[in-house]
């Protein structure tokens, strides 16, 4: 499973690196799914994007690890949206 945000910023010059802390701190308070490893951490930035991801081992099943994020998300005043 991995987990992670990717924040476009609004101008491809814009400095990101405020931006990266800040989506750091938020990525921060999410709660990884119980019984879940993590594997791999990343955290890159350019001008006009932030992405901060964890990578994690687990068992669990997409409809459960689905529900946690959701409710961690929403817990957290975020939503989970998917592409159309």
């Amino acid at each position: 499973m991995l987990l992670f945000w990717n924040f476009p910023i609004a101008s491809e010059r814009a400095p990101s690196g405020p931006m990266h802390g800040d989506l750091d701190k938020e990525f921060g308070r999410i709660t990884p799914a119980p019984n879940s490893v993590p594997v791999n951490r990343g955290s890159p930035y350019k001008a006009g994007t932030a992405r901060v991801q964890t990578e994690y081992g687990t068992r669990a099943s997409f409809t459960k690890l689905r529900a946690h994020y959701e409710s961690e998300l929403e817990r957290n005043g975020w939503r989970f949206r998917t592409n159309p």
